[in-house]
């Protein structure tokens, strides 16, 4: 999920979905990229980790000013330099804020791992890349596959594990 689009939520986005019966979820995106609704899946870790940060918010801020999931310190709905902001003072406080060869993590970086370690974990598992890039890509609320692809040109970690299972494959021998 882009930055943007986890500002934009509003409470009544997210559900927790019933019929699964494992606290799982979803929500729904609206307010998107390419003017594209999505459908995002929810783990049951991640849902109880929204309920306990409703309940904190709702607790500190009784009478809502806005409907926005995440809010500022004034109860408003979070500005994208408060996101950054906050995500800086966590970054330094764990001892992440990189040196002078390693670049300091931002926050969309989140995302780029996700899509990266999402499609390592398939094609160590054997799956079928082709056929998962459209899923991801939805999932990313990319407009096409294209797009996706580009988005993950370029990553190390993704050659590697394709290089892998080339090797097991028996191929790449020349």
């Amino acid at each position: 999920m882009r930055i943007s689009e986890a500002r934009n939520l509003n409470d009544d986005d997210i559900t927790i979905d019933d019929d699964a019966g494992d606290g799982s979820g979803w929500v729904r995106v609206t307010d998107t990229k390419f003017g594209k609704s999505r459908l995002v899946p929810l783990r049951p870790t991640t849902m109880t980790a929204i309920r306990r940060y409703r309940r904190l918010r709702d607790r500190t801020f009784p009478v809502p000013k806005t409907t926005a999931v995440f809010v500022a310190r004034r109860g408003t709905r979070i500005a994208r330099s408060t996101a950054g902001n906050t995500f800086r003072e966590i970054r330094e406080a764990a001892g992440l804020a990189g040196g002078p060869t390693e670049p300091a993590a931002r926050l969309h970086d989140f995302r780029h791992s996700f899509a990266t370690n999402t499609l390592i974990g398939h094609i160590r598992t054997g799956g079928d890349v082709d056929a998962m890039m459209p899923v991801l890509s939805a999932f990313l609320g990319h407009v096409g596959p294209e797009a996706t692809y580009w988005y993950l040109s370029n990553t190390p970690e993704l050659a590697a594990a394709l290089a892998e299972r080339i090797q097991a494959r028996g191929g790449g021998d020349e």
